[in-house]
């Protein structure tokens, strides 16, 4: 496990801006304040537009971007990928700006949010790689199934079992497992995940051991990890998860990063 008293790289510090944001560095830690809700979001080479999405881009989305990644790219040949629950399809650009044989399906439930986050895609440099469908990833893995397996899935999912009521119902929907539960989307992915694939997801680090269990009834084995904490002396509030269907005896590496995180 990597020490606080090292240094953190984020390469997606370097690639991300943001006017609503900003970023420190130090000899010792990195720190990353939240993203604020506004009708648009900018990093480095594309733009989100993100007023007709239920879930606006948060830290827990560029993290995840920034730190998925396949566990192996070192071929040319056409690679396909799964977003579930895309969002404003953030991530899946992330993802496509780095891996050039890379190709994106994105499943998205709230129709509005898919809608935008197609344009999104459209009005980037890589919209002929990407394509967005308006549907559950339940429905998606029933009509999929039998002629398609992904090479990487990555997802950041709803994950609070309950929300405050007076919130607007489709933000709700994004945020809890009303719409999902964890052992349907395990379910899915494996359904889904090529023999060789990788799956990433992230997760508070409360539902985190519950998650790991249920993925190793399907057959997914954790080899990456990484720990987000507020401070550097503080528990963990994210994990990121990496998973593959091929056992290891060692997990790959595991860092921590201290990232300023607001529910």
């Amino acid at each position: 496990m990597s020490r606080f008293g090292a240094r953190v790289t984020l390469p997606w510090i370097t690639s991300f801006r943001a006017a609503s944001t900003t970023t420190r560095s130090s000899s010792d830690t990195s720190k990353v304040s939240k993203p604020r809700a506004s009708s648009h979001f900018h990093l480095k080479c594309f733009r989100i537009e993100q007023d007709r999405c239920a879930m606006k881009v948060t830290t827990d989305t560029i993290l995840l971007g920034a730190w998925a990644r396949m566990s192996d790219t070192s071929s040319n040949k056409e690679r396909w990928g799964l977003d579930i629950g895309t969002g404003t399809g953030t991530i899946s650009l992330m993802l496509l700006q780095r891996d050039s044989c890379l190709r994106m399906h994105a499943v998205e439930l709230d129709g509005p949010s898919a809608e935008q986050a197609q344009e999104n895609a459209a009005n980037s440099p890589w919209g002929d790689r990407m394509e967005v469908m308006s549907c559950s990833i339940q429905e998606w893995a029933a009509r999929t199934t039998t002629n398609r397996r992904y090479d990487f899935i990555v997802t950041n999912p709803p994950y609070y079992p309950c929300h405050n009521a007076s919130s607007p119902a489709r933000r709700r929907a994004a945020r809890t497992t009303q719409s999902l539960m964890q052992e349907e989307l395990l379910y899915a992915v494996d359904s889904l995940l090529a023999d060789d694939g990788s799956f990433c997801a992230i997760l508070p680090a409360s539902e985190a051991a519950k998650f790991q269990s249920l993925a190793s009834k399907h057959s997914l084995h954790i080899h990456r990890l990484c720990y987000v904490r507020p401070l550097p002396h503080r528990p963990a509030k994210r994990i990121l998860l990496h998973y593959g269907r091929n056992p290891t005896s060692v997990c790959g590496p595991t860092t921590n990063v201290a990232c300023e995180l607001r529910d």
